[in-house]
């Protein structure tokens, strides 16, 4: 369309220009120096988008009032006000009762008593005390032997002494003999490297000089 209409415009133009020149030639003489050449250019066509068609609108319908829940006020009935009455429980107290006090007596345990051999190292004696010679004995010149069992804590301490063998009897070997006993000290006796006690036999003999 664009295209027609331009074709159309430059022709009335070529027209005029041409009517306008055969006048003025009457005149004078008109020099035309150059030519110009007009060349018509196609436009693109310009395509037409359709307007979207307008919906219409839908009205909704208009809702009814509802009708309004009148309220209908009942009479309260009052009801007769009953007094509760309380019931008086008596207490009884009940005294406490003693409760003996019971005392289990923890049975003794007497310790495990190892021989000298079931120790981890040997049994030593670090100190100890010679008897004095009994002065009855001494005076009529009887010798004496006397063997004594001793009970040698984990210390390495005495802590009982038994006496197994005296010879001669009544001369006072024995009494010594515990006295010295008592004196005596030991490499601590252990078993898998736990303190024992152990029982040790101590032999003593009584000797006049020569």
């Amino acid at each position: 369309m664009r295209f027609f209409c331009s074709f159309f415009i430059s022709c009335v133009i070529n027209i005029i220009l041409v009517f306008f020149l055969v006048g003025m030639g009457k005149g004078e003489k008109i020099k035309i120096h150059k030519a110009y050449k007009i060349d018509l250019v196609k436009l693109p066509e310009e395509k037409v988008i359709p307007k979207p068609k307008k919906e219409p609108r839908i009205q909704k319908p208009k809702e009814e009032p509802k009708p309004q829940e009148q309220q209908v006020l009942l009479p309260i009935e009052e009801s007769p006000i009953v007094e509760e009455q309380e019931e008086v429980i008596p207490v009884v107290k009940k005294e406490p009762k003693e409760i003996p006090h019971i005392v289990v007596p923890v049975p003794y345990e007497e310790p495990r008593v190892y021989e000298v051999g079931s120790l981890d190292n040997p049994l030593k004696t670090i100190s100890f005390v010679l008897p004095k010679y009994p002065s009855l004995a001494k005076k009529m010149e009887v010798e004496g032997r006397v063997k004594l069992k001793l009970l040698v804590n984990p210390n390495g301490e005495v802590d009982s002494i038994e006496v197994i063998e005296e010879t001669p009897k009544g001369f006072g070997f024995r009494e010594e003999a515990l006295k010295a006993a008592k004196k005596y000290r030991f490499t601590k006796p252990t078993v898998f490297g736990k303190g024992v006690y152990v029982h040790y036999i101590l032999p003593l003999r009584f000797l006049l000089e020569e």
